[in-house]
């Protein structure tokens, strides 16, 4: 029977080729054409009609093989530009979302270097405040010490001349 045929082991269909080669599949010498022959009967068409079918049903599936190829190429390249654009998105937008952390930590922090520093020149002024003051109050001070020193001198002398009078009263 022809279905008994393992294609695999049957190369070409010439004519004397075919017969060997179908009778070595068949396990018959090569002179021993009576099996060839029934098998022709059987089938109705000779082998190298059956050649120029698969011939016809190759371009056909070559004619339908090459779009659907290009298209599958396409729809891959396409499908591949997709993907790493969707990747390259998300990783833009986690990179802003981390930006956009760093740069309100930096701004808490900026406000409150802002804050000790406004802090830093109230203490200043109230320094230079105090240390006026106390200038003020030394100067005021060194003033009144200047002055206890006159009324001392002026006390010392009033204290010398009552002890000369006091002397002389008792001479």
């Amino acid at each position: 029977m022809i279905t008994s045929l393992p294609l695999g082991e049957m190369k070409t269909w010439g004519e004397e080729k075919g017969r060997v080669l179908w009778n070595k599949v068949v396990g018959l010498p090569a002179e021993n054409n009576s099996t060839w022959e029934r098998c022709e009967e059987m089938s109705g068409t000779r082998p190298e009609d059956n050649t120029r079918v698969s011939r016809k049903e190759r371009r056909q599936g070559l004619r339908l093989a090459v779009p659907l190829a290009v298209f599958l190429w396409i729809a891959l390249l396409g499908g591949g530009f997709w993907l790493a654009k969707g990747y390259i998105d998300n990783s833009l937008r986690d990179i802003q979302d981390t930006n956009a952390l760093h740069v309100q930590a930096l701004q808490d922090k900026l406000e409150s270097l802002s804050q000790k520093l406004e802090e830093l020149e109230r203490a200043l002024e109230t320094a230079d405040d105090t240390i006026a003051r106390s200038s003020i109050t030394q100067e005021e001070l060194n003033e009144r010490i200047m002055e206890l020193d006159r009324q001392l001198e002026k006390l010392e002398e009033s204290l010398r001349i009552l002890k000369e009078s006091d002397d002389a009263v008792d001479n």
